[in-house]
């Protein structure tokens, strides 16, 4: 546990929003070989892989740019990441109500 807290210290700003988009793939390939199964098992809709594969390049891609433009173009650090959050929350809402209110819904009138 010191160990992790010393070397998250000891990174800089530039070195930190990194591990968001490192992080991100670590969780796309944590959920890819059955998130897309699960979806077919409890939703109505059919979810493929490529859907699956596809939304999440477009979430990377939101998440990429900024850390990018931040990595590179400091002067703007604080209205990019406000503008990358507002991005990744917008795309974000519309997943929420377009899939997860289907989950939603199977979950409270399917019985």
């Amino acid at each position: 546990m010191i160990f992790i807290t010393e070397f998250i210290t000891s990174l800089t700003f530039r070195q930190v929003i990194w591990l968001l988009p490192i992080g991100y793939i670590i969780h796309f390939f944590e959920e890819f070989p059955h998130f897309p199964e699960w979806a077919n098992n409890h939703l109505k809709k059919p979810y493929t892989r490529t859907k699956f594969i596809t939304e999440n390049i477009i979430l990377w891609i939101l998440v990429l740019i900024p850390v990018l433009l931040t990595t590179y173009f400091t002067f703007y650090i604080a209205l990019l990441l406000v503008l990358s959050a507002s991005a990744v929350f917008t795309w974000n809402d519309y997943f929420v109500h377009t899939f997860c209110s289907n989950i939603i819904n199977y979950l409270l009138f399917s019985r």
